[in-house]
């Protein structure tokens, strides 16, 4: 590999493997808040995942049918900005707020796969291949939290390994189709795998918006950092798929890990 890829490839490391929401949101805020989790009761931890497999479904929905003649750089990031803040303003606010949530979540996630699938066409993905915009999709599974034994292991690879068939299974089913089955088992699978580790940010963004901690911390910097969590990961994402194309899957991974060694050393 170039050093130029090197370089763009530690960018991809640092934005998939470090840091975590949680992390992120406890330093905005400047106190931990890994116990305010914890404490949450049981019945808002099924809400949440309810509410997030429909918000998820629904999103599925917009994948699907998304323009086949969509041009690349329909719209700018960037300039949608605002508009993907004013999405998720308020989706998870007030006293576990449930109705916000299950309301404005199918919104905020249809707005962000928007925005992710304009990265995806930055790097040079084909978002007319249903496969292509399931991995859109699937980022919000690569943002959720990841737990290696070893340290100097990839979570991010983990993952990809683990939904590969999951999302492949998926594409095959929705490959011929213009609407998505909510009962086929393809479906079901890949809806709930990415749910198990999405409901997870979105219960900690929950629970900082319900509780007086957040205090001064306004709505719109926890939403700002919501949003461009997932669209570093979705740069990360696509930057790793852009060089695999390039250099092959073995090597990227072989070179991913080596800087990850690295930067824990590090630290």
């Amino acid at each position: 590999m170039n050093q130029e890829d090197i370089q763009n490839l530690t960018h991809a490391v640092q934005k998939l493997e470090k840091t975590a929401f949680i992390i992120k949101a406890t330093n905005l805020i400047g106190k931990p808040i890994e116990g305010l989790i914890k404490r949450l009761p049981d019945h808002f931890r099924v809400s949440i995942n309810d509410i997030v497999q429909a918000a998820l479904f629904k999103t599925l929905d917009l994948a699907v049918k998304m323009s086949k003649n969509r041009k690349t750089g329909h719209f700018s990031t960037h300039r949608n900005f605002n508009k993907l803040m004013a999405g998720v303003s308020g989706a998870t606010g007030g006293a576990f707020g449930m109705a916000a949530l299950a309301a404005e979540l199918p919104v905020s996630t249809g707005i962000m796969l928007k925005s992710i699938v304009d990265i995806a066409q930055k790097y040079g993905e084909n978002t007319n291949d249903v496969a292509v915009r399931l991995e859109c999709l699937n980022v919000f599974a690569y943002g959720g939290p990841g737990k290696q034994d070893d340290a100097s292991e990839s979570a991010y690879f983990a993952m990809r390994i683990g939904m590969a068939k999951i999302v492949a299974e998926a594409a095959e089913f929705l490959a011929s189709r213009k609407i998505a089955d909510h009962s086929a088992p393809a479906i079901v699978k890949l809806i709930a795998s990415i749910a198990a580790r999405f409901n997870v940010v979105i219960s900690e963004k929950a629970a900082l918006q319900a509780v007086p901690l957040v205090g001064a911390v306004t709505g719109a910097s926890l939403n700002l950092l919501f949003i461009e969590h997932f669209q570093k990961i979705a740069e990360g994402h696509f930057t790793v798929r852009a060089l695999e194309r390039k250099y092959g899957m073995e090597v990227v991974k072989s070179e991913y890990e080596r800087i990850l060694r690295e930067l824990n050393e590090q630290n």
